[in-house]
């Protein structure tokens, strides 16, 4: 499973309304987890509650010599990025651009992070969250499921370098997201937050926490019938 580990254990999703029942005899292969988490942290989060125009936001970013912001949509990220196109190093990454061109300004930000001193600000959609190689002192994430939030967390102070702890901000923009996975998630963030605003984003009881609610919060996990498809060709 990916480092961002759902809540899947049966006993851990028997007291919420969910439409699946979860898995038995699931056994952990890291057996303190608490141990290896704390171990293994890299970075502090700065969580804000307020919300902030595409503007300040943009401000900000340009302030910083090495940042990468991660958005929820294309839109978003394109705003931003018209926003601070005419500052130096400045790369734009989303989905409407072709693969090859994405690759091609992957590899420049690399190439940046690893060969010189030159400021570097990437504006990108959630691409660059998962199988991306790259480490930056700060990011930057537009509020989402916590899911995704460890996931952009995971592109700061990646291989453990600097000296102090990396910066992980996230940030609440001026619009809720749009309908669907994006909102759910945010909505279930916030309401981790307001449980206990100290609370260890890195703890996998909280990861566990996070996703018990995102459960409680969806009707339909296969709202596209796909388990009686896969059924109905494991019968044939």
């Amino acid at each position: 499973t990916t480092a961002s580990q759902p809540a899947i254990n049966k006993h851990l999703i028997g007291s919420r309304r969910c439409s699946f029942e979860g898995l038995d005899g699931l056994e952990e292969i890291i057996k303190d987890r608490e141990l290896l988490s704390s171990q293994l942290r890299r970075v502090k989060f700065e969580v804000r509650n307020q919300k902030q125009d595409s503007n300040t936001i943009a401000n900000e970013l340009m302030s910083l010599h090495r940042v990468l912001c991660v958005v929820n949509t294309r839109k978003d990220a394109l705003e931003l990025y018209r926003k601070t196109e005419d500052n130096d190093g400045v790369i734009h990454l989303s989905r409407s651009m072709c693969s090859a061109h994405i690759m091609e300004k992957i590899e420049d930000i690399k190439r940046t992070l690893s060969s010189s001193e030159k400021p570097l600000r990437v504006i990108s959609t959630q691409l660059i969250e998962a199988g991306v190689d790259i480490d930056f002192p700060v990011v930057f994430r537009q509020i989402c499921g916590l899911d995704s939030i460890l996931q952009a967390a995971g592109r700061c102070n990646r291989e453990g370098k600097n000296k102090e702890m990396g910066r992980v901000v996230v940030f609440s923009g001026e619009k809720l997201p749009s309908a669907g996975h994006i909102r759910i998630g945010s909505q279930c963030f916030n309401e981790l937050i307001d449980l206990n605003p100290d609370v260890d984003l890195l703890s996998p009881k909280t990861m566990e926490l996070y996703f018990e609610l995102l459960y409680s919060n969806i009707q339909n996990f296969d709202s596209a019938g796909i388990k009686e498809l896969l059924y109905d060709d494991a019968q044939r």
